[in-house]
């Protein structure tokens, strides 16, 4: 409550000490003196010549109030009634090939990695201090950090931590820390680059198993009688680190990883760009259980006093990549590029009785064609030679289509062979044992989307043989008949006077088989009306949210192995979850304040994440980001 007091009090301060001078007039994320205009980017969107990777840092009020990481990165994500829970995309995208996947996918979204990790263009010194706390004793807490050391050298962190115990007489915390620590070296020359960075993440949550009796749950007549669920000392804990160097080398030409203005859509002629990526990878995971023979698994095989589960991985790879542009005539729009790699992964997995090693061998080739006036075609072609998922190999197609900087279309064909998730093939623990030979994967997709500053929208229809997936006893099968899914998708965000609207929406249909469990209908509304007050000093804006999906049978949780499975005993969803917020914005910061599931019980009490577990009940919360430029 101090902090609630503490906060409400630095606010009439501010606005006490404020004029309509000394604030950023417009909401929105771009600044207009570029003495303090901030960007990020990430080093994989520097592929495209005419896609400017570099993005202002996002300032505004609109969706701020949205505390939960992962709606940052989708909002179509179930999970297990918690933040810091197991999720689970409500949506089918084919998998890229890779030379290791162990097949545990559904730790959270916001995990950091080098493929998410970004990094911060500023001219002075930059922080964001961002905290939120819940009624239900939930608090984020994130700190990201850029300093430019000099105008060639950079250092920038982003530090998360979240937390929190959820509903209560549940066990269902969760405790999660990531950490992201990367720098930058460029010469004065600007034709060589150094990005290096160190990832840390680690999560630790208690597993319930999920409640025993819905109908009991769903029919209670005081909140605060106990739940009973399954398990009562089940526990998952998960370590994942990297360590990623990336350097680039362009002869004779500048490197373009500190240009932002328009020019950085021409392009320029590369005589030889090398590229060499190195990344080291870490990761183990480990689940617990006092408890056995608590009648929630199958079997149990290898100890009845207490369940202690392992896997380890490791991995070390290299990537060289050869680059070089050629015009056909004297234009700039008019080019040719070829691309020329080959990478190589030495990974070590041990899984109790398990303690092997693979070499895998990648070679593969790119050519960007640029035929007319920003349109951009590209085919991509890789194959592994050796390891765990030798002669896998993926074909990519892809098109787009600029009218301008910021609207275009883009279509994308992949066609790929998969090897099984080492999940599917091989797994021992103390409750599930199996050993399989699945033939490998096979995937055909395509995609059409368009793109502009207000509306991203598209379809995508993929052709999936030999699909994996578990079964009803939690166990790996695989479809001896293809499966098809389609999806389309909207999103909008519209500003009409003082007014907002954003609005996802997302059908999803999958023929021909059952296996694929997603929502048909799913949509995210959000409305807001904004107001300056106080000679302009603040912003405030006022609006609910909306997020529904149609019902259908979701698939069940298993703790043991961290996977999802299928079950066609119960359908959840058809359920409205609404809230209401108030955003505020006082020069660099921002702060809302939420009552989340304000609709808590009015149309019914069976509202579910995933069936078992249900989801949040009505809480208050409040969240504070504050941006510091110097």
């Amino acid at each position: 409550m101090k902090l609630w007091l503490n906060i409400i009090i630095e606010i009439f301060y501010l606005l006490n000490n404020l004029s309509a001078e000394n604030v950023f007039v417009n909401d929105t994320s771009k600044k207009t003196n570029d003495s303090i205009a901030v960007y990020t980017y990430q080093l994989k969107d520097f592929r495209n010549p005419y896609l400017n990777p570099f993005k202002y840092i996002d300032t505004s009020l609109t969706s701020f109030q949205f505390n939960n990481p992962s709606y940052k990165i989708s909002p179509f994500i179930t999970s297990l009634g918690n933040i810091g829970l197991p999720e689970r995309n409500l949506y089918f995208k084919a998998p890229e090939i890779s030379f290791f996947s162990t097949g545990n996918y559904y730790i959270n979204s916001y995990m950091y990695n080098p493929n998410n990790d970004f990094y911060i263009l500023s001219k002075n010194a930059f922080t964001e201090l961002y905290y939120t706390n819940g009624s239900i004793r939930e608090q984020i807490f994130r700190v990201i950090q850029a300093l430019p050391i000099k105008k060639n050298f950079y250092l920038g962190a982003n530090y998360l931590i979240v937390n929190s115990n959820g509903r209560e007489f549940f066990r269902q915390k969760s405790a999660n820390e990531h950490l992201s620590i990367n720098s930058k070296f460029i010469t004065k020359k600007n034709n060589y680059a150094i990005f290096a960075s160190y990832i840390h993440n680690k999560i630790k949550f208690q597993e319930n198993g999920g409640i025993k009796n819905d109908s009991l749950f769903e029919n209670r007549s005081d909140k605060k009688e106990n739940t009973t669920y399954w398990l009562n000392s089940a526990e998952t804990r998960y370590k994942e680190s990297y360590v990623s160097v990336n350097q680039y080398y362009n002869y004779d030409k500048k490197l373009p990883f500190n240009k932002t203005d328009s020019n950085y859509y021409e392009i320029k002629k590369n005589k030889l760009l090398i590229t060499h990526n190195f990344q080291f990878k870490r990761s183990f995971r480990i689940y617990e259980d006092n408890e056995p023979l608590s009648g929630f698994y199958p079997n149990v095989y290898l100890n009845n006093e207490k369940t202690y589960d392992s896997t380890f991985c490791s991995a070390i790879n290299n990537k060289i990549n050869f680059a070089s542009t050629f015009f056909k005539k004297d234009s700039i729009n008019d080019y040719i590029k070829i691309n020329l790699f080959a990478e190589h992964e030495y990974t070590q997995w041990k899984m109790y009785n398990v303690d092997t090693s693979y070499n895998g061998i990648m070679p593969g080739m790119a050519i960007q064609f640029n035929p007319l006036k920003k349109l951009i075609l590209e085919c991509e072609y890789k194959y592994i030679l050796s390891g765990y998922c030798k002669n896998d190999y993926q074909i990519d197609f892809s098109t787009i289509k600029l009218f301008n900087k910021d609207k275009g279309l883009k279509f994308v064909f992949r066609n790929s062979n998969n090897e099984p998730e080492y999940i599917y093939n091989y797994y021992v623990s103390n409750h599930f044992i199996w050993q399989n030979n699945f033939v490998k994967q096979k995937f055909n997709s395509i995609s059409l989307s368009y793109f502009s500053e207000n509306v991203n929208s598209g379809f995508s229809m993929t052709k999936a043989d030999d699909l994996l997936y578990f079964d009803v006893l939690a166990r790996p099968k695989q479809l001896n008949i293809p499966a098809y899914i389609l999806s389309l998708w909207v999103k909008t965000v519209f500003n009409f006077y003082n007014f907002t609207l954003c609005n996802n929406f997302m059908y999803n249909n999958v023929f021909n088989v059952d296996v694929l469990r997603y929502p048909a209908f799913q949509d995210a509304f959000e409305f807001s009306w904004g107001k300056k007050l106080f000679k302009s000093a603040l912003l405030m804006q006022i609006g609910f949210d909306i997020a529904w999906n149609s019902s259908y049978k979701a698939l069940s949780y298993m703790p043991a192995t961290g996977i999802f499975y299928i079950q066609n005993d119960k359908k959840i969803g058809n359920y409205p979850y609404c809230d209401i917020f108030l955003n505020f914005k006082i020069k660099q910061a921002r702060i809302f304040i939420k009552y989340q599931h304000f609709n808590n019980g009015w149309f019914s009490t069976a509202y579910y994440d995933s069936p078992h577990y249900p989801s949040p009940e009505s809480a208050f919360k409040l969240g504070i980001s504050w941006y510091f430029y110097n």
